[in-house]
């Protein structure tokens, strides 16, 4: 979360005056084109990076950047301007995040490298490289117009359909947008990303667990294991089994009924958990498109 970085008040301020200067603020799609351009940087439609700029790399720095080029999803030429994103990242979403975690390493003065490059690991919400978190933080603070993504989740009924409503609305993919809406709700809000698929036993591998400061509150900052089983966590029946609520203990060992809806969007299972509260404005039926996310 933004709030655990050391450089939060710093990444608020620059992504907001981007937004001010790209005039991004109330428009949607989130217009990522016109922030790029608002800093000056350009797209290159080639992933390739100068040779200049790689000569002047210190030697083994150069060798992991060629030899792990292939892997790459994306890159920031500082001596070029330019943002580079892999042809392998095809989901428009997921783009979207790329272009502008690139945009914010160029964004933040500290990050003063010629040349940054990222990868899955370095893009995965779990990277422990400061730098990486700040531009996955930024990038997000951009994709979803800072407070907007909040404010407007605030006035739609918890849910899957909501959330789904949420990323075609800022051009996100599924999975940022369930992230932002756990870690930024106001009621308590817990999102599993899990295997899109059942290991042989029947177990699901975490990804991520994104989570509102009230579910913390509620029920503690729980520390599932990397490898979920039904025996050890029976919420997961919610999956195959169609549930729409179940039991769970909160910090005060008090069993409380939890509201769960799950979605598989074809690369994750999502399970999205949260405590019923006062109903707020029903959505309309919408097409949610899953293809690509």
């Amino acid at each position: 979360m933004l709030e655990d970085l050391d450089s939060a008040q710093d990444i608020e301020e620059r992504t907001h005056a981007l937004l001010k200067a790209a005039d991004a603020y109330g428009r949607y799609p989130t217009p990522v084109d016109d922030i790029i351009a608002a800093r000056g940087l350009l797209e290159s439609d080639e992933f390739t990076l100068d040779e200049g700029v790689l000569a002047a790399m210190p030697k083994h720095v150069r060798a992991l950047v060629r030899r792990g080029f292939r892997g790459l999803r994306g890159a920031l030429d500082r001596r070029e301007r330019t943002v580079h994103i892999s042809e392998l990242v095809t989901h428009e979403g997921r783009k979207n995040f790329v272009k502008l975690h690139e945009v914010t390493h160029d964004l933040l003065p500290w990050q003063q490298q010629l040349v940054h490059t990222d990868n899955e690991e370095t893009l995965s919400p779990s990277t422990n490289r400061l730098f990486e978190q700040e531009a996955n933080q930024g990038a997000a603070e951009l994709l979803f117009q800072r407070h907007g993504f909040t404010h407007d989740a605030r006035s739609l009924d918890i849910g899957v359909a909501s959330v789904a409503h949420l990323a075609q609305r800022y051009g996100s993919s599924l999975q940022a947008a369930f992230r932002r809406y756990a870690e930024t709700h106001q009621d308590a809000v817990q999102v599993l990303c899990l295997s899109k698929m059942p290991n042989s036993d029947g177990s699901y591998d975490r990804r991520e667990t994104p989570r509102s400061l009230k579910w913390v509150e509620r029920f503690g900052n729980t520390r599932y294991p990397r490898r979920l089983h039904p025996s050890a966590h029976p919420f997961l029946a919610a999956i195959d089994h169609g549930l729409n609520e179940v039991p769970m203990l909160d910090s005060a060992g008090a069993r409380v009924n939890v509201r769960v809806e799950t979605l598989n969007t074809g690369y994750a299972e999502i399970m999205m958990f949260w405590v019923k509260t006062e109903r707020r404005r029903l959505l309309r039926p919408i097409r949610v498109r899953l293809t690509g996310e």
